[in-house]
């Protein structure tokens, strides 16, 4: 067998993780995993367009750059705080814990302790007190390409949080903010969810850019959620122009329980959210809606594989999406009906608005069922605005500017209304006005 020629980033990533990899915490065993996970993310290569989960995506931003991991000795500067403190997305009731790099800063956010059932632990303080533990709590990646940046991920993991939530517990929202600032530097961070049964919590986790030239964000969640526990997950993805924000989502749901699912997708020169979904037990159900906008030349790609593994589970997924001139959005979307799940039941709704000559949507929905007695839909479309509709508002008295704005506002809405934060909501909504073409014109009616 030919050997795999590595491109340059991923030689940089090996030679980081060499000079790095002894130094990050969890003693011995957690070097040893590390060092696996590298060893085979090497010998498979990163991902490419040969793999159908990756077609579209422009891989060479990645396989061409090389990112130094960034340093835990990097501190925010006091403008640089500021501005984190007057960007922030200010959520009621909300705790929040803030990421720099990767690495957290106490002093942007609430204190991280055991607050309303809620146990809340630095992945360093975990890696050094629970080494044993946390091998046996995080799952290892797989060989698929879905999963090779959730193995260089795990070859430098060492910053991130991990929230425990007790059973039966309705505590405050939890709000997890990731910023990327430093440029030319890579950030791996891990969040580990677990819900016990019984347990209903809304959780936002946002990744944002703020470098002033191209940075690497690569994060990976895990979910686990017990039996009858729901959990409200909002994964924000809002990188800087020239950012790489790459993110896996890898969730298991126990009997009867629920997962929200919101993923918005906010441009970047190569934005991407893969989410993976056990469906294991009987009557456990996930809604997904997806927002990806890529407009100026932005890529913004959500991938999902949703697996009904048990009887009577259920999904509904829908994505919307906008592109402008140059700009590229992507939904891979699988739902897989294994053999032992009769009585599923799923929908999948795929809907893309091209705003202007030279924006693409690429939409690939599918439905694999390997069993009787399910019900299961999908469909996808994609086109510019409804004419009609258009001419309608025209016919009203509305001007063009504002009947399109409107037109382009209502049909992202579809996403965003359904989101259960009231906060959340009008950020993203004043977000779409402020950067959708001719979405200006209607700041007045928000």
């Amino acid at each position: 067998m030919n050997a795999v020629v590595q491109p340059a980033s991923l030689l940089g990533f090996a030679d980081a993780h060499a000079r790095l990899g002894p130094t990050l915490p969890g003693g011995s065993s957690w070097q040893a995993r590390r060092t696996r996970a590298l060893a085979q993310l090497m010998q498979l290569g990163l991902p490419s367009q040969r793999d159908e989960a990756w077609k579209y995506a422009p891989i060479r931003l990645l396989e061409q750059k090389q990112f130094e991991p960034a340093r835990v000795d990097e501190r925010p500067d006091a403008a640089l705080r500021e501005s984190i403190e007057s960007g922030a997305l200010a959520i009621p009731a909300a705790r929040r814990l803030t990421f720099l790099d990767g690495r957290f800063q106490p002093a942007l956010s609430d204190e991280p302790a055991t607050i309303d059932d809620v146990q809340l632990s630095m992945l360093p303080d975990e890696l050094s007190a629970n080494p044993a533990a946390l091998l046996e709590r995080i799952p290892a990646p797989g060989d698929r390409a879905e999963d090779r940046l959730a193995l260089l991920n795990e070859a430098f993991l060492s910053e991130g949080v991990r929230v425990h939530v007790a059973a039966g517990a309705t505590p405050a929202p939890l709000q997890l903010q990731f910023i990327t600032y430093v440029e030319g530097r890579s950030r791996h961070p891990r969040v580990l969810i677990e819900v016990e049964s019984g347990a209903h919590v809304q959780l936002i986790e946002q990744h944002i850019g703020r470098s002033s030239g191209q940075a690497m964000s690569n994060g990976v969640t895990n979910i686990l959620l017990r039996p009858g526990a729901v959990l409200e997950h909002y994964l924000l993805i809002d990188p800087s122009a020239h950012d790489l924000a790459l993110h896996g989502t890898y969730v298991e749901q126990l009997s009867d329980s629920r997962l929200v699912h919101h993923r918005v997708l906010m441009g970047g020169q190569l934005a991407r959210a893969s989410l993976q979904v056990k469906l294991a037990e009987r009557g456990a159900a996930i809604e997904l809606n997806s927002l990806a906008l890529a407009l100026n030349s932005d890529y913004a790609d959500a991938h999902s594989v949703l697996n009904h593994c048990a009887p009577s589970t259920r999904s509904v997924e829908r994505f919307r999406a906008a592109a402008g001139p140059g700009g590229r959005c992507v939904f891979n979307g699988r739902v897989h009906v294994h053999a032992g799940a009769p009585g599923s039941d799923s929908s999948q709704s795929s809907r893309g608005l091209l705003l202007a000559p030279g924006a693409e949507i690429d939409a690939r929905p599918q439905l694999e069922i390997y069993t009787d007695d399910v019900k299961c839909s999908h469909g996808s479309t994609t086109g510019t605005l409804d004419e009609d509709m258009l001419f309608y508002l025209l016919s009203r008295g509305i001007d063009a500017a504002t009947a399109r704005g409107l037109l382009i506002f209502a049909f992202l809405d579809d996403v965003v209304a359904r989101m259960g934060i009231d906060a959340v909501r009008r950020h993203l909504e004043q977000r779409m006005a402020a950067t959708l073409p001719d979405a200006p014109a209607i700041r007045e009616f928000l």
